[in-house]
């Protein structure tokens, strides 16, 4: 059992890693897509945050991903 324990928490980590890593190439992709999200839910007042929401969701992936680890 710890060894199945050991090895979700490796392949977790790598996923969120993975995961920010990507995004942190991109953050405007993803403040994009913020932005049609924003649009969708008629928040558009929060349209101005989309790019700094999307840097601390990469990042906070990438600090995750390494908490996991």
């Amino acid at each position: 059992m710890k060894i199945l324990r050991t090895a979700s928490r490796i392949i977790l980590g790598l996923v969120f890693i993975f995961s920010g890593a990507v995004k942190a190439i991109d953050p405007l992709g993803s403040a994009y897509k913020f932005h049609d999200y924003f649009q969708a839910f008629n928040i558009g007042f929060l349209n101005n945050l989309s790019l700094p929401m999307a840097i601390l969701l990469c990042t906070a992936e990438f600090i995750s991903g390494f908490s996991v680890l």
